[in-house]
């Protein structure tokens, strides 16, 4: 029944921007979205049961602010009516439709000296700053925003935490939200963040950077998107590279240099990392846990989750950035790189 409800929708859905079925192909099947590509745009399905019809909106509205300053993000398009979303009723529930501009390039290769390099994390590290700065010019208040919104009484920067699937990740999580209540709210600090800006989020094209799927942005810590980039970077990094290196040093220095031009770096900014870079590492395997057969894993991803189940035991600190790297990198960070 899945597979007949979703080949209705995607038909209903691909009508909407003058394409058919045989038009798009299968992208991804997200944990929210269904996302297809068609012909120079990206199509993207989200159930109701996922996100409401003002969440989209916010979204949306968001990704047009972003593109009025200038910013290099894949923006929204219109369908045949003239409309940044279409809503689709089918058996009693209702599908959100969305198309965005396809960003031009590809993934970065990380195997590719010319596109991972000094540069790219410089350049990297300046979209987000750009991001973060527009957050700050983007206020609740006059623009209606409905994104979720980190607090002591709503302690989620995702949805996936609120059901957490066992007592162990509960005590990890609960220790972190007891850390991270510590850290200033402020504007330099506190604000609306992509949520999950790693590199399978964006395009390059030479030198350029085009940013998409802001679905789950989110009024959070800005150190947080700052250390899920760092994190997916080291992550694929060591994949291709297990010798020893100074990855981490070097990518966070050249990330941070590209960010303070665009947006206030601050060294609490810096501080937060470590206790980010646990953060995401919870949701990952949390994530992880939802979405993979734990009755049918393939042997990676065996592997991730005892790694990731391991360093979340024993509090290890990821790619090893302790106080004394995090001091250097402040240090190289006051002097031009």
């Amino acid at each position: 029944m899945k597979h007949q409800l979703d080949a209705v929708i995607i038909r209903r859905a691909a009508a909407l921007y003058h394409t058919t079925l045989k038009g798009l192909t299968v992208i991804s099947e997200g944990f929210q979205n269904q996302v297809f590509s068609g012909n120079g745009f990206i199509l993207r399905i989200t159930s109701g049961n996922k996100r409401t019809l003002s969440m989209v909106q916010s979204e949306i509205q968001w990704l047009r602010f972003l593109k009025d300053k200038g910013i290099s993000v894949s923006a929204p398009l219109r369908s045949i009516h003239n409309q940044f979303l279409e809503n689709l009723n089918y058996n009693c529930e209702t599908y959100f439709v969305t198309a965005f501009e396809k960003a031009a390039g590809g993934p970065i290769q990380v195997q590719d000296p010319s596109q991972w390099n000094h540069a790219i994390y410089q350049r990297w590290g300046s979209l987000l700053g750009q991001v973060h700065h527009a957050g700050k010019q983007y206020s609740v208040e006059k623009y209606n925003i409905d994104r979720p919104h980190w607090s002591l009484e709503h302690p989620y920067n995702h949805d996936i935490f609120t059901n957490l699937p066992s007592e162990f990740i509960t005590e990890k999580y609960v220790e972190l939200i007891e850390q991270i209540r510590h850290f200033q709210r402020d504007q330099q600090h506190f604000g609306l963040i992509h949520n999950d800006f790693h590199q399978g989020n964006f395009f390059v094209d030479k030198a350029e950077i085009t940013l998409f799927d802001f679905d789950d942005s989110a009024y959070f810590y800005f150190s947080y998107d700052i250390a899920t980039a760092f994190y997916h970077a080291y992550w694929q990094h060591t994949s291709f590279n297990p010798t020893e290196d100074d990855f981490t040093f070097e990518f966070l220095t050249h990330f941070l240099k590209g960010y303070a031009k665009e947006n206030t770096l601050t060294n609490e900014l810096i501080d937060q990392l470590p206790g980010f870079l646990k953060l995401r590492e919870l949701f990952l395997y949390v994530l992880f846990l939802k979405v993979w057969d734990s009755s049918n894993l393939q042997d990676w991803q065996d592997y991730t989750l005892n790694n990731l189940k391991t360093n979340i035991e024993t509090n290890r600190l990821y790619a090893g950035l302790d106080d004394n790297l995090l001091t250097k990198i402040k240090k190289s960070l006051q002097k031009p790189l």
